[in-house]
């Protein structure tokens, strides 16, 4: 039985009713050496060096340097011949026309799916023979839209179909400057613009703020009317988006924006309920002349 000397140790109430001695003492075989606590110490001015003369913390930061430049360095290094390129295959597309007349009847068809909802219609698309039916078609549409107040972006086409009478009939302003096209538009009946293009296919019509001063004269009034050629209809966005490509200073000099509008604005993100207009114009109406 080893031999045991000091008080009894008392264990907690919850152990049970237990004791123990201590252990009889013995020495310990290392003799004690004074030297620095354990734990962290706070560097001290003659706190030792590491090599190359620097203090640790120095030595860190150029560690970290030395791995940053590492890096660098392994950006700049080649790696070998670039991998080839990935083979593109074109789209595929359903038979083309570019018979002008069977382009606009695809367009105007397309596009008055686009207008119709149940009973609802938002808007409609005309082709004309003449400048004197446009005019008709204009002074028809300024009435059954109630229109009063036009806004309209300057363009050849429109000052061609929009005679004095039609100007005198409705108060009628001008966007000349992207000032006057963004006072008050909210407030105008209609918005006329003339277009880029119009896409066959899909019933879209691509806008270029190269056409008009600002893009808010063809989406803030509640009814859009727009004016075009036949020679202005291509079959699809494909093709609509290569009349860009090919068009003088691409890609260094564009436009601030191409839109394509296709059908009026609307939504169904709430409940799947179609909501009209939700971002622009209530209708969209397009007159197409030879």
């Amino acid at each position: 039985m080893r031999r045991s000397i000091g008080p009894a140790l008392r264990w907690p109430s919850w152990a049970g009713r237990r004791s123990t001695a201590l252990a009889a003492w013995r020495p310990c075989p290392v003799p004690w050496r004074a030297g620095r606590a354990r734990g962290p110490s706070r560097p001290s001015p003659s706190a030792p060096l590491i090599s190359g003369g620097r203090t640790p913390k120095e030595g860190k930061r150029l560690s970290k340097e030395s791995v940053l430049n590492a890096v660098r360095g392994a950006l700049t290094t080649s790696h070998g011949a670039a991998p080839p390129a990935y083979p593109v295959e074109p789209a595929p597309r359903s038979a083309v026309t570019t018979d002008p007349d069977a382009l606009c009847r695809e367009f105007v068809q397309e596009f008055d799916k686009l207008a119709q909802y149940e009973d609802q219609r938002f808007g409609a698309a005309w082709r004309v023979a003449s400048v004197d039916e446009a005019r008709a078609r204009v002074c028809a549409l300024f009435a059954r839209e109630d229109v009063r107040q036009v806004c309209a972006s300057p363009s050849p086409l429109l000052d061609e179909v929009l005679s004095d009478a039609l100007r005198q009939q409705v108060d009628f302003t001008l966007a000349t400057t992207p000032e006057t096209a963004g006072a008050n538009l909210s407030t105008f009946d209609l918005g006329l613009t003339d277009c880029l293009c119009l896409c066959a296919r899909t019933g879209s019509i691509l806008a270029s703020t190269a056409e008009m001063v600002s893009r808010a004269v063809s989406l803030l009034p509640p009814v859009h009317l727009v004016l075009a050629r036949v020679g202005q209809l291509v079959p699809d966005i494909p093709d609509a988006i290569g009349l860009i490509a090919s068009m003088p200073g691409f890609p260094d000099d564009l436009p601030a924006a191409y839109t394509f509008i296709t059908g009026s604005s609307r939504t169904s993100d709430i409940e799947k309920v179609l909501v009209v207009p939700a971002h622009g114009p209530r209708e969209v109406f397009v007159i197409i002349l030879p």
